[in-house]
């Protein structure tokens, strides 16, 4: 949600975002909407045969962190204005995080509101989308080229959250390490069920054949 829905609630509210480089944002939001069915775009994208290029000139999905920071427009062009007004904007915020160092994001939103926070879960992975080394440096310096206020505004909010991450370093390494320690055992119980059902599948399957 864009900066400046708390001028139209009715109670107070407080602000948290949590920020992507710039070109691993836009790489996710192409394999996304090119693998996902069910999105408003996957058919354009057939239809017309949009690539990764075509993608990044023709939406207008370009600084989108910076737009809604600064609560600008979002398919308006983004200017030096609208990065200033971003970069002034993360005052108000009371946790900024950063999607390449998440569990460290949690810990700091958890230490400020004080949430119960013992686990979590990962949704919305594009697991099909190639890795970054294996694409075009063309097609990379272009993402860079149409999203330099957002990596502007990714380094400003990067040290923002250090100074945070620095000045809660023990309770942010201790809630780290619970957050995986929790991840391990999910990830284990998954297994353990998935191993279990076909176990019993099998069985069930066995005795039908008898």
């Amino acid at each position: 949600m864009p900066f400046g829905l708390h001028e139209i609630l009715p109670q107070p509210a407080t602000y948290i975002t949590v920020l992507r480089r710039a070109v691993e944002r836009v790489l996710s939001a192409y394999y996304f909407m090119n693998n996902y069915v069910l999105h408003p775009a996957y058919w354009k994208f057939r239809r017309e045969g949009w690539t990764l290029e075509d993608f990044v000139r023709r939406s207008p999905r370009e600084n989108v962190q910076t737009k809604m920071i600064a609560g600008a427009d979002y398919d308006a062009p983004c200017t030096e204005k609208i990065l200033a007004k971003a970069k002034e904007n993360l005052q108000y915020f009371s946790v900024i995080g950063l999607t390449e160092r998440f569990e460290e994001s949690l810990a700091l939103m958890k230490l400020r509101f004080g949430w119960k926070l013992e686990s979590y879960s990962s949704f919305n992975v594009t697991r099909t989308r190639p890795k970054k080394r294996d694409l075009s440096q063309s097609a990379l310096d272009l993402i860079a080229e149409r999203n330099r206020f957002d990596i502007e505004l990714y380094d400003c909010a990067a040290k923002l959250f250090q100074d945070a991450v620095t000045k809660n370093a023990g309770e942010v390494s201790r809630i780290v390490r619970e957050l995986q320690a929790a991840r391990t055992q999910d990830r284990f119980s998954s297994a353990r069920f998935l191993i279990c059902s076909a176990g019993r599948k099998a069985i069930s399957r066995a005795y039908s054949a008898l």
